[in-house]
């Protein structure tokens, strides 16, 4: 059963991101860059999404052949 949260504050916000896999962070970034003023979401308690599950390489996103490349990913998000 999921726990539901009662809404205790209204947020006004020019963009709204829903969720914190690879794309809601980006987006999120980009947005930030360029002066947006945003608000992310997400249900998990740490960054994840699709891109963090064990499908990734089903998904169309990043994928890396080692660490440093994982690195310079992470550096970039």
């Amino acid at each position: 059963m999921q726990q539901q949260l009662a809404v205790t504050k209204i947020y006004e916000t020019e963009a709204l991101v829903i969720g914190s896999g690879i794309a809601g962070l980006v987006s999120c970034f980009n947005l930030l860059q360029h002066g947006c003023q945003t608000v992310l979401t997400t249900d998990k308690k740490l960054a994840g999404g699709a891109s963090f599950s064990s499908i990734k390489g089903s998904l169309g996103i990043q994928v890396t052949d080692n660490d440093a490349q994982d690195i310079e990913l992470f550096k970039k998000i």
